[in-house]
């Protein structure tokens, strides 16, 4: 029975794999390679959030809407809580 980490979700996370760490300049290895986190990219932040879709459409709105998902792209904690995430990884 594997037992229940506290604190945050990281060390929870490192307790259950302690193998992976996909924070900023944190290991992720699995088998024999061993890869670094360049950087962490959020995706679809701010755009999943507009409920107008009709909106979207107007080109100087959608301008605006493109600029603010580049600003908030790779700034923490927005680029967690993206749609998906882009991990840039090294070896």
């Amino acid at each position: 029975m594997r037992e229940e980490a506290a604190g945050d979700p990281e060390s929870r996370a490192a307790s259950v794999r302690p193998d992976v760490h996909a924070g900023r300049g944190g290991p992720i290895s699995g088998g024999r390679r061993r890869l670094t986190t360049v950087d962490l990219y959020g995706i679809r932040i701010a755009n999943d959030l507009v409920v107008d879709n009709a909106a979207k459409h107007d080109p100087a709105f959608f301008d605006e809407l493109l600029a603010l998902e580049v600003e908030l792209c790779d700034r923490a904690p927005y680029n967690r809580i993206g749609f998906a995430w882009q991990l840039v990884l090294e070896r």
